[in-house]
Protein backbone atom coordinates (compact mmCIF):
# COMPACT_ATOMS: atom_id res chain seq x y z
CA UNK A 1 0.00 0.00 0.00
CA UNK A 2 0.96 3.39 -0.57
CA UNK A 3 1.28 4.51 2.72
CA UNK A 4 3.60 1.91 3.91
CA UNK A 5 6.34 2.47 0.85
CA UNK A 6 6.76 6.17 1.83
CA UNK A 7 6.83 5.88 5.55
CA UNK A 8 3.61 7.05 6.43
CA UNK A 9 1.83 5.05 9.16
CA UNK A 10 -1.70 3.81 10.47
CA UNK A 11 -1.70 6.88 12.81
CA UNK A 12 -0.46 9.22 10.37
CA UNK A 13 -2.96 8.28 7.74
CA UNK A 14 -5.73 8.79 10.24
CA UNK A 15 -4.33 11.89 11.27
CA UNK A 16 -4.05 12.96 7.18
CA UNK A 17 -7.87 12.08 7.10
CA UNK A 18 -8.99 13.97 10.17
CA UNK A 19 -7.01 17.14 8.29
CA UNK A 20 -8.58 16.61 4.92
CA UNK A 21 -11.90 16.43 6.40
CA UNK A 22 -11.77 19.44 8.59
CA UNK A 23 -10.37 21.78 6.12
CA UNK A 24 -13.09 21.01 2.97
CA UNK A 25 -10.72 18.37 1.14
CA UNK A 26 -12.99 15.40 1.74
CA UNK A 27 -15.35 14.48 -0.96
CA UNK A 28 -17.81 12.69 1.85
CA UNK A 29 -18.16 16.24 3.53
CA UNK A 30 -19.73 17.87 0.96
CA UNK A 31 -22.41 15.10 -0.27
CA UNK A 32 -24.12 14.29 2.47
CA UNK A 33 -26.73 11.17 2.18
CA UNK A 34 -25.29 8.81 -0.99
CA UNK A 35 -26.96 5.94 -1.40
CA UNK A 36 -28.94 6.89 -5.18
CA UNK A 37 -30.37 9.90 -3.35
CA UNK A 38 -30.53 12.81 -5.59
CA UNK A 39 -28.70 16.09 -5.03
CA UNK A 40 -29.62 19.86 -5.69
CA UNK A 41 -26.35 21.53 -7.54
CA UNK A 42 -23.97 23.76 -5.16
CA UNK A 43 -24.02 27.19 -4.83
CA UNK A 44 -20.87 27.66 -6.62
CA UNK A 45 -22.00 26.33 -10.05
CA UNK A 46 -24.53 28.94 -10.19
CA UNK A 47 -24.00 31.42 -12.77
CA UNK A 48 -24.00 35.37 -12.37
CA UNK A 49 -27.70 36.44 -12.26
CA UNK A 50 -29.59 33.08 -10.91
CA UNK A 51 -32.21 33.03 -8.58
CA UNK A 52 -32.10 29.43 -6.29
CA UNK A 53 -33.73 28.11 -3.22
CA UNK A 54 -31.05 26.78 -0.60
CA UNK A 55 -31.83 23.02 0.24
CA UNK A 56 -29.18 22.29 2.65
CA UNK A 57 -26.16 23.88 3.95
CA UNK A 58 -23.35 21.17 4.76
CA UNK A 59 -19.62 21.41 6.04
CA UNK A 60 -18.49 21.39 9.28
CA UNK A 61 -20.17 22.54 12.36
CA UNK A 62 -18.53 26.61 12.68
CA UNK A 63 -18.32 26.48 9.37
CA UNK A 64 -22.32 25.33 9.09
CA UNK A 65 -23.21 27.44 11.65
CA UNK A 66 -21.46 31.07 10.56
CA UNK A 67 -22.80 30.49 6.92
CA UNK A 68 -26.44 30.04 8.82
CA UNK A 69 -25.57 33.26 10.74
CA UNK A 70 -24.95 35.16 7.47
CA UNK A 71 -28.26 34.15 6.05
CA UNK A 72 -27.77 30.85 4.31
CA UNK A 73 -30.53 28.77 5.95
CA UNK A 74 -33.03 26.55 4.47
CA UNK A 75 -35.73 27.40 2.04
CA UNK A 76 -34.36 30.95 1.83
CA UNK A 77 -33.93 32.26 -1.65
CA UNK A 78 -30.34 33.80 -3.09
CA UNK A 79 -29.57 35.37 -6.07
CA UNK A 80 -25.92 35.07 -7.40
CA UNK A 81 -25.04 38.52 -8.29
CA UNK A 82 -21.35 38.45 -9.74
CA UNK A 83 -18.20 37.22 -8.87
CA UNK A 84 -14.69 38.80 -9.05
CA UNK A 85 -12.92 38.27 -11.93
CA UNK A 86 -9.87 35.88 -10.81
CA UNK A 87 -13.41 34.17 -10.09
CA UNK A 88 -13.25 34.02 -6.22
CA UNK A 89 -15.43 35.09 -4.30
CA UNK A 90 -18.43 35.29 -5.25
CA UNK A 91 -21.50 38.16 -4.20
CA UNK A 92 -24.74 36.61 -3.58
CA UNK A 93 -27.79 38.30 -2.56
CA UNK A 94 -30.09 37.62 0.40
CA UNK A 95 -33.37 39.55 0.52
CA UNK A 96 -32.10 42.94 0.94
CA UNK A 97 -28.37 41.74 2.03
CA UNK A 98 -25.57 41.30 -0.25
CA UNK A 99 -23.02 39.14 1.39
CA UNK A 100 -19.50 37.72 -0.73
CA UNK A 101 -18.69 33.93 0.26
CA UNK A 102 -15.29 31.89 -1.28
CA UNK A 103 -16.31 29.69 -3.68
CA UNK A 104 -14.96 26.89 -1.17
CA UNK A 105 -17.90 27.83 1.38
CA UNK A 106 -20.28 28.35 -1.90
CA UNK A 107 -19.99 24.62 -2.36
CA UNK A 108 -21.23 23.67 0.89
CA UNK A 109 -24.88 25.12 0.23
CA UNK A 110 -26.54 22.98 -2.00
CA UNK A 111 -29.74 24.54 -3.66
CA UNK A 112 -32.69 24.09 -6.06
CA UNK A 113 -33.89 26.67 -9.14
CA UNK A 114 -36.34 28.83 -7.85
CA UNK A 115 -39.13 29.14 -9.83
Amino acid sequence: MFWKKSGMNEESKGRRRRFRMRHGKDDEQTVRGGGGRHHGCSLNSQPEGCRCRIRSVGGTTGVRQRLMDLGFVPDGKAVVVRSAPLNDPIQVRLGDDNVSIRRAEAALIEVDDDE
